[in-house]
């Protein structure tokens, strides 16, 4: 049986900000995934991890993109925004919040299957 390495996101919007810097440590000290694993918050920081690169790279681009949001005050949907949009339902609360995810790259086109470097597995829910 081949040896697989994942990393696994818990859910709870408040968490998502800080799981950008828990990603931090196991990069530096050289581990990668072979699967991202997340629900909610966590499901969105996979994707976007998985979309702008399972690397250091990729935890700086959601750094950025988490400052951004609270820049923007935008913090209110990232992960049902990034959901939506990888499901093909594009969720936008706002035209601010439509210009934030297509300026980081997440737009209305962007499939599960453009994501190829690492594999996903993501739960979501929408109460309501």
């Amino acid at each position: 049986m081949e040896k697989c390495l994942a990393f696994v996101l818990g859910g709870g919007g408040a968490r998502g900000a800080m799981q950008v810097g828990a990603l931090r440590a196991p990069f530096e000290a050289g581990y990668k995934p072979d699967l991202l694993v997340g629900t909610s918050i966590g499901a969105a920081n996979a994707a976007c991890l998985g979309f702008w690169g399972v690397n250091m790279e990729g935890v700086a681009a959601l750094e950025r993109a988490y400052q951004n949001m609270m820049e923007g005050h935008l913090m209110d949907t990232p992960g049902r925004m990034v959901w939506h949009t990888l499901s093909g339902h594009p969720f936008y609360t706002s035209k601010r919040a439509k210009e934030f995810l297509i300026a980081a790259g997440i737009t209305p086109e962007l499939r599960f299957e453009q994501i190829q470097n690492v594999r996903l597995g993501l739960v979501g829910a929408e109460m309501g």
